[in-house]
Formats: structure tokens, C-alpha cells, sequence
């Protein structure tokens, strides 16, 4: 199995090392448009690191998906987006819209996050770990952005707690005072098996002056319906809806000072069970194989609500010698869904269901300041750049799990089952200090160093029948712990294009309180431990021939220590699951992108990653054993595409893009690691535009792939498994104009 996924790889490789073969020829055929337009593809600004930068300056892996990218893409949300990240991995759950991100093979089932998410400066992601937030991973809807910047590694010297494994940065479009600018788009999609919507989406940028201007954002996207509950007699089940908007303001009141401001409204609304019924370990020679087509049987309604609020304030000041910032936000995320749990209803009181209730509420308040020297390089000698930081962030989240029994089939309430709630508070203070020693125009080593100290609170109550009719409200608990993240970063520029690089970087997630266990043996700790990776990478940036060939490679070597991991306890027949810390990972790997463009119009890419992700140390609390794979981490994935733009009149253009991407094997959770297999998606958009206007033809899925997302072998009493699948073929319409 592994020699395959390496004979993948190589191929690929081998492909672009084709298209090098082919680049002497192909540079004398490229026209003055077409290198106009590569120019600007290796002039990519980002702002990984606080500071705008060159892409190709950058000491580290970073993926960057334009706005043009999104719109031709329709790289709507993250399902869209891990098509165009190599190694970006996502286990959907069975709760419509909830997911968990994988970067670099980091995952282990546990409840805490090891991705961040961040809005421009803004963070909207959760530090705890007890508390499902690695499931609840912030999903924005992307039209009108600047682009998407997918930093892969920790990045706990800039951005803290839980970006051990990487950052999602989304980069808004701000307001521009120079002139006004408006754009509107309308359509709809249908899915195979299911139905059709529609969606409309627009902005509108207004000047306020010359030293002022607004742009606001709204949208509203119809998602097509495509499962069944046959129980209910319901059709297109697994649809909803999203809608949502933004405001940026930016104001310069005085040279050298200026200030912007956000705010950020997305609702989502999803019914249905994001999952299908499978044979499971009902049937283990068949084990993916659907009792009855894209269905779930549930004796009530299933759905969920995922909201966003984000408001963030950022201003900025020339002091002369650098410039001083201060980013202060505000941020909430709700999501809360409703499920039948038939199976286990069962076994409690004949006749019946239970409806499971999930609830978390986060609200998120971060203050930071931070002091920025002037990068402007001197004539000649040794020079520093430098960057100082102070960080402060306060969590509060409500946390509701609650399980009602129904009778059947009026559905009337009989009793309460359990209701666990679990309010938490997580208060984090850090400085950081970031640095480029220069030694010359081509080499230079960036330091950075963060100290952080971290305070929290949780405190369960229970009450239902399984705990004898009682409420139960256990003694509040707390933890404290300090962490320290750097990272090293050599580079060397071979010249004005091309660069190799090395990086050695910590990142961390925070521990925290342990859930109370009524009745748990005294051994059991209050807390559990921080987990933290150490980062070894060394990579290559370059562009060639006129910019016609752009390159990116980076090899990878992780250790993980102390995983935390779900696990559980066992008192009085009862089993309850908490936190723990066990042994050590390793992921390892390398990934790559390159992108030709062999002629005027055409571009040609690819992108992928290797990852080999393991424990080296066995976790018997979970059944791992030393060298099983971490769940869900596909050991290749890679897309190829293509985009092509050519004159159909003097006013028209007509332009084709595809897009090929693989997902190769993985595992399912501990304990189970069963194998899933590879898939692979095509997807297309063809289309015209005319100066404003464009019409476009998209599909996705186009051979109806049913690509596995997750996997329950077994229901909650033993019955069907289920699983967790990619959306089926879609195929929809675009109408846009910009103005």
C-alpha cells in the first residue's frame, strides 16, 4: 500500500518534471499578455506573518487561494477549499456543516482544535479543549474575499494556542475611497438524487471622501437537498441554507493613520442527517456498502444551525521608525443540532426514540498591540527587522448536551434521559517577539519567541434519569500552565525569484480542566496537559523562465508529544469520556505545487502531499498501537488542473477550467482503524465574459464520487454503521457583473 502511494507521488512529480523538459520550447511561444499576467502571479502579496511579504519571500509553506481562484473555482466553504490546498484533510461530521481540520496528518481524535482560524486579524477559532472544539471549526462563505492564506506547520510564535498543525487565514476585501465599484451575482445548482436552489450574492464599494469609504458584502446561497428519511417520508433531506454579509469600513483621518473596521454575519440552517446508513460491521465482507441508497432513518426531524458574528476594530499609526497597531475583536459562534438516536432509545425504554440536543455557544474577546520596525532596507551591512506583540484573549463557552426519550410514534416527551451542561472560561496572556537578522540582500534568519500563560474554569452540571433523577452539580475546577513556542528560520535567496529555506518551529495546544466523573477513583487528575509539536521543514520557492514556471516544495518532519486523545472511564457499568494525554506521533511528509503557463491563456497546475502520520508510541486507552496511522489523514492528496482563456470576438472571451483531485487512503477512528478507500473528483466550469458580464456552466463531483468523510461502523446498540460522504455530482448556472 505504501509503495503505491509513493508511485503516486513520484508521478506527479514526474509531471511537472515533463513540463521542465518541455520549458525552453514553451517560453519562446509565450506572449507579452501572457508573461504580464504570470508577473503578477509571483507578485502575491500575503500577511502570513503580520507583515506584507512577497509569497515567494516567504520561510514557509503557505497555500493561497486568490479571489480569482474562488470565484472560477466556486471555492465556496472548506469542503471547496481542501480541493485546492495540498494536504488539507477535513472529517466531516454527521451534523451537516460541522468539521474537523486536519494540516500535516495532525489528528488523533481528540476534542481540542489544531487548526486555527482567523478573519483578517481578527481570531474566531476555539483554544479549549473539552468543549467539541475541534469539530466546530469555523467555516466562512467566501465570495467577495481577497483571497484565503493556508499556513501549514505551527504558527504558535504569532498566533498561539491551537495552531499547532497550521492557520486558515481569510483576508477580506476592504474598502477602497478611490472610486466606486459594485458586483452582483445569481444562480443555481442541482444535485444528482436530489434537488435544485439558488443562490444570489452581491457588494458595493461606496467612497465617503477622499480619506474615507465603505463596502458591504451580503449573500444568500440555497444548498440542494440529496438524502431520504424514509421513516418520515422525506425527500432531499440533507439541503439547507446560508445567508450572511459584511461591512468593512476604512477611514485615514491623518497621514500615517489609519483605521478599519469589520463586521461579519453568517447564518447557516442544515436539515436532515449529513450521513447515510451503511452496512458497517452488520456486514463486514460489505463494509461501505448502503442498506438503502442515500438514506437515514430517523423518527424525528434532524437539523442544525451553525451562526458566525465577528466585529473587529484595527488602527493603525506611523510612529516614525515602524508602525503601532492595535486589533481589538469580538467574536461568536453558535451551533447547535438536533438528532434522532433511535438505536440507543431502544435500549433504554421499548417503543421509543430519544432526541439528542447539542448546543455550543462561543464568545470570544481578543486585545492585541503590536510594535512593527520599518522594513526598508539600508544600502549596505547587516540590518534587523522586528516585530513585538502583546496578545490577550477571554473565551467564555456554554456547552449543552441533552438527551430527551420520545414516544413512539406520537413523539410526546416521556423523560429525560441526561443533561450535561458545561459553561467554561479560558483567559490567555502572551507576549511575542518576531525578528529578521539580514546579513546581506540574500541571506538572512527570522527568530520569533512567545510566552503564554493560560487561566481556566469549567464546572459540570447533570441531571435526567442516569443519574437517578438528580441534578448533580460537581465542584467547579480549574488549570493554569505557561507555554513557550518559537520558531528559526534561515533562508537564502539564490536570486530576485527563487529561494531555499529552512524552518524549525514549536506550536502547542492548551490542556485544561477534566470533565467531573460521579463516583471516578481518586487517581483520576483534575487536569489534563497540553500537547505540542516541534516542526522541522526545509523548503524551495522559485520562479522561471520570465515567471512562466512557478515552484513550490517543502519537506516536513513533526514529532508530536503527550496527544491529547477522547478516552474514557468506567464507573458502575457506566461509561463516561474525558481527556487524556498519551505517548508520541510522528507525521512526515513533503508537498508540492507548480504552475505553468506554456501560453498565452493557458495555466497549468499541481498540487499535492505526501503524509505518513503515526504514533510511535503505543495508546492502549484508545487501542492504538505503536505505528497505526492517525485517523482520517489521507496519505496522498493531489489536484490537477487547468485553466484556459481565449478571444471568441472582439468583445467576448471564452474561458474552460477542470480540475482533478485525489484523495488517497485513510483510517477511521480509534478503536476501529478501519481502512477507507481513495476517491477522486473532477470538476469543471466553462463559461463567457464580456467586459462586465460573465456566464458560466459549473459542475462538481461531475462522476458522482462517493467519497467517504467518515465512518461509524456501528450504531449506538450494534446496529448499521454510517457514513460521513462527499456531496453528490452537482451541476449549476452563474450569471455576474462587476461595475
Amino acid at each position: 500500500m505504501l509503495s503505491r502511494s509513493v508511485s503516486r507521488a513520484i508521478l506527479l512529480t514526474g509531471t511537472a518534471g515533463a513540463a521542465w523538459a518541455f520549458l525552453p520550447e514553451a517560453a519562446l511561444a509565450q506572449s507579452a499578455d501572457n508573461a504580464a499576467a504570470a508577473d503578477e502571479r509571483t507578485e502575491i502579496i500575503v500577511t502570513a506573518n503580520k507583515r506584507e511579504e512577497r509569497l515567494l519571500d516567504v520561510a514557509g509553506s503557505i497555500a493561497v487561494v486568490s479571489a480569482d481562484d474562488l470565484e472560477q473555482r466556486q471555492a465556496l466553504d472548506l469542503q471547496d477549499l481542501s480541493r485546492s490546498v495540498a494536504g488539507l484533510n477535513l472529517q466531516q461530521g454527521a451534523t451537516p456543516g460541522v468539521n474537523r481540520i486536519i494540516l500535516r496528518g495532525l489528528n488523533a481524535g481528540g476534542d481540542g482544535a489544531t487548526v486555527a482560524s482567523v478573519v483578517d486579524d481578527a481570531p474566531l477559532s476555539f483554544s479549549g479543549a473539552n468543549t467539541n472544539g475541534a469539530f466546530v471549526a469555523s467555516d466562512f462563505q467566501t465570495y467577495d474575499l481577497q483571497r484565503v492564506e493556508v499556513l501549514r506547520g505551527p504558527q504558535g510564535t504569532l498566533y498561539g494556542a491551537t495552531s499547532e498543525g497550521g492557520l486558515i487565514r481569510y483576508v477580506t476585501n476592504q474598502a477602497d475611497p478611490s472610486g466606486f465599484a459594485a458586483g452582483a451575482q445569481v444562480g443555481g445548482a442541482t444535485v444528482a438524487q436530489g434537488d435544485a436552489d439558488g443562490f444570489a450574492r452581491a457588494y458595493v464599494n461606496l467612497p465617503l471622501g477622499e480619506n474615507a469609504a465603505i463596502r458591504f458584502t451580503g449573500f444568500y446561497d440555497g444548498i440542494p437537498g440529496w438524502g431520504q428519511n424514509p421513516q418520515l417520508g422525506e425527500e432531499d433531506i440533507n439541503g439547507g441554507r446560508r445567508y450572511g454579509g459584511r461591512a468593512n469600513l476604512f477611514f485615514e483621518p491623518t497621514e500615517g493613520l489609519t483605521i478599519t473596521a469589520l463586521a461579519l454575519y453568517q447564518d447557516g440552517k442544515f436539515f436532515g442527517n449529513g450521513a447515510v446508513e451503511a452496512n458497517g460491521l452488520t456486514d463486514p465482507t460489505d463494509l461501505f456498502g448502503l442498506v438503502n441508497g442515500y438514506t437515514y432513518r430517523s423518527a424525528t426531524r434532524n437539523f442544525a444551525t451553525n451562526k458566525y458574528q465577528l466585529y473587529s476594530l484595527n488602527v493603525s499609526l506611523d510612529v516614525g521608525f515602524g508602525t503601532l497597531q492595535s486589533i481589538t475583536s469580538y467574536g461568536e459562534v453558535d451551533v447547535v443540532s438536533f438528532n434522532d438516536v433511535q438505536a440507543f432509545a431502544n435500549a433504554l425504554v421499548p417503543n421509543s426514540s430519544v432526541r439528542s440536543n447539542n448546543t455550543v455557544g462561543l464568545g470570544k474577546l481578543t486585545q492585541e498591540l503590536r510594535l512593527a520596525s520599518d522594513t526598508t532596507a539600508p544600502a549596505e551591512g547587516i540590518w534587523l527587522d522586528w516585530q513585538l506583540g502583546f496578545f490577550y484573549t477571554r473565551e467564555t463557552v456554554d456547552f449543552l448536551q441533552d438527551f430527551e426519550v420520545l414516544a413512539q410514534p406520537s413523539l410526546t416527551p416521556l423523560a429525560n434521559f441526561v443533561t450535561n451542561t458545561l459553561p467554561s472560561r479560558f483567559e490567555d496572556v502572551a507576549g511575542y517577539a518576531n525578528a529578521t537578522l539580514h546579513f546581506s540582500d540574500r541571506f538572512d534568519i527570522e527568530f520569533g519567541l512567545r510566552v503564554a500563560r493560560n487561566n481556566q474554569r469549567s464546572q459540570l452540571t447533570q441531571s435526567g434519569l442516569a443519574v437517578g433523577g438528580q441534578t448533580i452539580v460537581s465542584p467547579a475546577r480549574t488549570s493554569a500552565e505557561t507555554a513557550t513556542t518559537f520558531q528559526v528560520a534561515p533562508r537564502f535567496r539564490i536570486n530576485d525569484d527563487a529561494m531555499v529555506y529552512a524552518r524549525v518551529a514549536r506550536g502547542y495546544r492548551p490542556g485544561g480542566p477534566q470533565i467531573p466523573v460521579p463516583g471516578a477513583p481518586p487517581t483520576l487528575p483534575d487536569s489534563f496537559g497540553s500537547d505540542s509539536t516541534l516542526n522541522y521543514e526545509l523548503g524551495f520557492k522559485g520562479a522561471f523562465a520570465d515567471n512562466m514556471l512557478t515552484v513550490d516544495v517543502a519537506a516536513f518532519y513533526i514529532d508530536w508529544s503527550n496527544v491529547q486523545v477522547l478516552t474514557g472511564v468506567i464507573v458502575d457499568g457506566n461509561q463516561f469520556t474525558i481527556t487524556g494525554n498519551v505517548g508520541k506521533a510522528v507525521s512526515k511528509g513533503f508537498e508540492w505545487g507548480f504552475e505553468l503557463r506554456p501560453t498565452a491563456g493557458l495555466t497549468l497546475s499541481a498540487i499535492g502531499a505526501y503524509t505518513d502520520a503515526t504514533f510511535t508510541r503505543a495508546a492502549p486507552v484508545i487501542g492504538a498501537l505503536d505505528g497505526d496511522r492517525l485517523p482520517y489523514v489521507a496519505d496522498v492528496t493531489s489536484t490537477i488542473g487547468f485553466d484556459y482563456e481565449t478571444a471568441l470576438s472582439d468583445s467576448w472571451d471564452g474561458f474552460v477550467a477542470g480540475s482533478w483531485t485525489y484523495t488517497g487512503e485513510r483510517v477511521s477512528d480509534f478503536p476501529f482503524k478501519i481502512e477507507l478507500p481513495s476517491f477522486s473528483t473532477f470538476d469543471a466550469q466553462i463559461g463567457v465574459r464580456s467586459g462586465k458580464y460573465s456566464i458560466e456552466l459549473f459542475g462538481k463531483n461531475l462522476s458522482d464520487e462517493r467519497g467517504i468523510t467518515n465512518f461509524v461502523p456501528l450504531g449506538a446498540t450494534g446496529g448499521v454503521g454510517t457514513l460521513g460522504i462527499i456531496r453528490p455530482r452537482t451541476i449549476g448556472i452563474r450569471l455576474a457583473a462587476d461595475f
